[in-house]
């Protein structure tokens, strides 16, 4: 299974939806600006969209989504896990990462990068095709949430 249908089967499991919101009121989930993230893909323009579930901010460039950030409390992330376990699903177990300030770990469910900054955690998932190397994958994820911890800080 693809990595889209895989994510596409996820997010109705859980009944996420995508599509624009309002963010939060202590600055979730766009926490990086637009022209911050421009710079971080290296390209001129990036829209920020807000999701409705109050936590995801999809970043898109030349009409492609290029990225997920979402911004969590710790509780909220472990409670999103639970409720793949409460229906059944058995996940991966998180892998630690390296070369982050603090801690951060891969999901392997996603391949999105997590990093824990004070009680929130920054999740970071590329959404298109590219790149492919999964060690360029995670520079950039780095770089990206690096700039979100930033930001929170």
């Amino acid at each position: 299974m693809g990595r889209a249908c895989l994510l596409s089967v996820v997010a109705l499991a859980l009944g996420v939806g995508c599509g624009g919101g309002e963010s939060t009121a202590n600055g979730r989930p766009c926490v990086v600006s637009e022209e911050k993230m421009a710079s971080l893909w290296d390209v001129p323009k990036v829209n920020a969209s807000p999701q409705d579930n109050g936590y995801e901010c999809v970043y898109a460039a030349d009409d492609r989504r290029i990225v997920s950030l979402a911004v969590r409390s710790s509780g909220e992330f472990e409670a999103e896990r639970a409720r793949f376990e409460d229906q059944g699903f058995l996940l991966p177990p998180l892998e630690p990462v390296d070369g982050v300030d603090g801690e951060a770990n891969v999901d392997p469910r996603y391949n999105s990068l997590n990093v824990i900054a004070g009680d929130l955690v920054v999740s970071v998932q590329l959404l298109g095709t590219e790149p492919a190397d999964p060690a360029e994958q995670l520079t950039i994820e780095k770089r990206i949430a690096g700039a979100a911890v930033g930001q929170l800080s």
